[in-house]
């Protein structure tokens, strides 16, 4: 049953890293073309169909360190989602919690909170942190109270 879990709870963290990297190269991506930033930004904010006016340099240069963070991100935490399958443990569980929580943490406070983005918007990936973290974290404490090997890396 450990193991069970322990493949659904990689696999929505592996999810949440690939639906991340995809989103921030998706972005990246829409700002190459001559409106790209106004698109960017229309797709960044589902509640603001349309840009006013002209965006400032540094308005678009904050829009692709944002896309860039995010992908990056998501190719990090896809990374240590296929590594633990292999090598299961604290250190690993705990950089990728820490790498969603924080990127989940900005979502709410900055894109959801404001209004600038819908609740649905973010819901994919929040749920997936909030499913699979847990039990990536169920999984460990069963393997160190059970001494299977997998709590901790040696």
């Amino acid at each position: 049953m450990n193991t069970s879990i322990k493949k659904f709870a990689l696999l929505a963290v592996g999810a949440w890293g690939a639906i991340h990297l995809v989103g921030g190269l998706a972005i990246l991506a829409e700002t190459a073309g001559e409106d790209g930033v106004s698109q960017a930004l229309r797709t960044l904010g589902s509640e603001n169909p349309t840009v006013p006016g002209q965006i400032g340099e540094t308005a678009e240069s904050v829009i692709r360190f944002h896309a860039f963070n995010i992908a990056w991100i998501g190719a990090t935490v896809l990374a240590l989602a296929i590594a633990m399958r292999k090598q299961f443990g604290f250190t690993l569980l705990a950089v990728t919690t820490a790498l969603v929580a924080f990127a989940d943490v900005g979502l709410v406070a900055f894109m959801i909170a404001p209004g600038v983005t819908t609740p649905a918007d973010g819901l994919p990936g929040v749920a997936l942190a909030l499913i699979g973290l847990p039990a990536a974290w169920l999984v460990l404490a069963r393997a160190k109270r059970h001494g299977t090997g997998e709590a901790l890396p040696t």
